[in-house]
């Protein structure tokens, strides 16, 4: 199609040749226009997705630019904002629903598009709001509740739309909130049914009406619930690591690491041993920082911030950074970093 570049609302992306040459040639570019326009991009923010390439080279690459894999970033940034646009337009059914959560699930866990049951954390996990251990990645599902429900407040506020005026013309002198008609087409019954979502997010029917403006991002929070926040939330919400770094870590949190123990016990291996230090079999406990090889380079480390304490298994760590490493202090904030660089690269 010999694209170069598409744009989405706030978001640029840029399309080149997955070779070291081009893509510095192409990012060197891009810095000579910020220092021209003194429009800069946000790092933290920019990702590389790269495509028919292999994890080596994919590494190379991000190495050289500092980015991160983006593929939670494109979900979040692209493929549901676009999602959220049709929203506003169509009853999506659940079924085209789950196949794009299905998509999107397996292009983040993945990389590809061919549907895969590979995941370390459950969907539902990673739609939940970080400081509940997830990526805050939207829940489409609840979202679209939240859009129909909008659909339902147009009418009933009988909003000045040419469709909102055709359904009140036709059904009228008609209670629509109570008495659904049964030959209505499958969108219009859909929405009048949408009052079952009002009551979800603690409204009455007599409510709808009185509710002066609606916005579908302020009505989906309160369908979605509360959530449990984890202890380590801060360890991972006020980080200055990389994103990649970040997200290792939280697996690590949440125990989802592919640590050897657990490949033994789904098959996938027979070989519990550590290929670290070659003695005692791998798990997160003995992985962070029981092994002598991590213990060694934990301890370094530890030393080097000026915090004396020995190394202990992950469960202990993981406490004592709870307690010790939520603070806005710089010795903080460099030992959130440094142990989200060690488990990344441990």
């Amino acid at each position: 199609m010999k694209l170069i570049h598409l744009g989405f609302a706030d978001d640029l992306l840029l399309f080149c040749k997955g070779e070291p040459q081009t893509i510095q040639l192409l990012f060197d570019k891009f810095q000579n226009f910020s220092e021209a326009s003194r429009l800069v991009a946000n790092l933290s923010k920019s990702s590389m997705y790269c495509g028919g390439l292999s994890s080596e080279k994919e590494q190379e690459l991000i190495d050289l630019l500092g980015f991160s894999k983006g593929r939670a970033q494109l979900i979040k940034s692209v493929l549901f904002s676009i999602q959220v646009f049709w929203a506003q337009v169509f009853i999506l059914p659940k079924k085209v629903i789950k196949t794009i959560e299905a998509t999107c699930r397996t292009f983040l866990w993945t990389g590809g598009t061919e549907l895969s049951k590979r995941a370390l954390l459950a969907w539902d996990r990673v739609c939940s709001p970080r400081v509940a251990g997830g990526l805050n990645i939207l829940d489409m599902a609840t979202w679209n509740k939240a859009a129909i429900s909008k659909l339902l407040w147009n009418i009933c506020t009988k909003k000045d739309k040419l469709w909102v005026k055709w359904i009140h013309s036709y059904y009228r002198n008609r209670d629509l909130l109570r008495d659904v008609p049964k030959q209505a087409s499958w969108i219009i019954q859909k929405i009048l049914k949408a009052t079952k979502y009002f009551a979800q997010a603690g409204y009455s029917m007599d409510d709808i009406s009185n509710i002066p403006s609606f916005s579908t991002k302020q009505f989906y929070a309160p369908l979605r619930g509360q959530f449990q926040k984890m202890s380590w939330r801060k360890l991972v919400c006020n980080n200055g690591g990389l994103p990649r770094w970040i997200f290792i870590l939280r697996l690590a949190a949440l125990g989802r690491l592919q640590t050897r123990d657990r490949l033994f016990k789904w098959g996938i291996t027979t070989d519990q041993i550590c290929p670290v230090c070659d003695r005692e079999p791998e798990s997160l406990n003995h992985l962070f920082f029981v092994c002598d090889v991590s213990a060694e380079i934990w301890q370094k480390l530890l030393n080097w911030i000026g915090i004396r304490k020995v190394p202990t298994h992950w469960t202990e760590e993981l406490g004592w950074a709870e307690l010790n490493a939520k603070g806005r202090n710089p010795q903080a904030k460099v030992y959130r970093m440094m142990l989200t660089a060690a488990v990344y690269y441990v």
